[in-house]
């Protein structure tokens, strides 16, 4: 199987250095691997929703970005939490901080030599054994698919249909010319006849009501405007006076950080 590894540093020097230290470990292994390169958190960002990644590495502190990498990391968490995250910073006063993310190992630039091989060895561990995670079965038109739930952006509701607004169609669509045609779409979206109170028991803690026709997962949010959500596609989904409470709880709760006041009239 292949492991795609995306490494993301905004310093080119150390960026080569990681993936030539990257690929050498992996090519005494006889792995098959394809490593994607990303200088900064914008593009790795905006890739998320087109690519599936099996392993990232991270810098931490990005200075022409002005932010580090620990939230974005948090989501690649939520969205891919079988990926192993590998932190590689200058700077060890950031070792405390990493621990508000699922990683796997945090290890100084100055020790790549000696720390790097272990932390893929610790990765590669975790990887050969993780299983899958949690997915949804969606029938319509006397077809049924089978949904990653961390594939889902957001429940759409219109009359009688919701349509389900997907990533990565090629994991989980069915293996016809219709899903040939279906791939083609982007992103995916799945059709199915109901109303939310029937998917929502279903759902994950990531999926939130904001308005009475979206649901959408936390953990593809992008930014918050007061227009509403601009989701990883760049779609606006609208969050009603009704549900917007609702919302400012549930992001507190599952991403641990305050956001209450972004509302306030």
């Amino acid at each position: 199987m292949l492991l795609k590894v995306a490494i993301c540093d905004d310093n080119p020097y150390e960026l080569d250095e990681i993936c030539s230290k990257v690929k050498n470990r992996f090519n005494r292994e006889s792995m098959d691997y394809e490593i994607v390169r990303f200088a900064s958190l914008n593009e790795l960002e905006n890739s998320l929703l087109q690519e599936n990644y099996g392993l990232f590495l991270l810098d931490i502190q990005f200075d022409t970005e002005k932010k580090t990498s620990l939230n974005l990391a948090q989501k690649i968490s939520e969205i891919s939490p079988s990926a192993p995250i590998i932190f590689i910073t200058a700077y060890s006063n950031f070792f405390p901080e990493v621990y508000i993310c699922n990683h796997i190992y945090c290890l100084l630039k100055e020790e790549l030599d000696k720390h790097l091989p272990r932390a893929l060895d610790k990765a590669m561990q975790a990887i050969r054994s993780e299983g899958g995670g949690e997915t949804l079965s969606l029938t319509f038109n006397r077809q049924v698919h089978v949904v990653p739930l961390d594939e889902v952006l957001y429940l759409e509701k219109n009359l009688r249909k919701i349509r389900f607004h997907c990533r990565h169609p090629e994991n989980y669509v069915e293996r016809s010319e219709r899903a040939k045609r279906l791939r083609e779409q982007k992103p995916l979206t799945i059709d199915v006849y109901g109303v939310f109170d029937e998917y929502l028991p279903l759902l994950s803690a990531a999926f939130v009501q904001i308005h009475r026709s979206y649901i959408v997962n936390l953990n593809y949010i992008k930014s918050l405007q007061r227009e509403g959500l601009v989701m990883l596609n760049g779609d606006l989904i609208p969050i009603s006076r009704q549900f917007r409470s609702q919302f400012m709880k549930a992001m507190k709760q599952y991403f641990f950080h305050e956001g209450e006041d972004f509302f306030k009239e």
